[in-house]
């Protein structure tokens, strides 16, 4: 399923790359999947791309910790 759920969210992204959100759910499936690399990668270009994002939105940092 998370296979699925990989594929799908890259489609979003590619239809819309600048909703953070598309990438930070990317990046929870990576984290998920054991792919922490791909993960850190997508948890650094949100953290570096939309800093403005809310601090609940943003409850990311403790995942992207994870995998640094």
């Amino acid at each position: 399923m998370t296979a699925k759920r990989i594929e799908l969210l890259k489609t979003f992204i590619l239809e819309d790359p600048s909703d953070p959100f598309n990438h930070y759910a990317l990046a929870l499936e990576y984290l998920n999947s054991g792919d922490f690399t791909d993960a850190r990668k997508l948890f650094q270009y949100v953290f570096d791309n939309h800093p403005d994002l809310s601090a609940k939105y943003r409850d990311w940092e403790t995942d992207r910790k994870s995998v640094v």
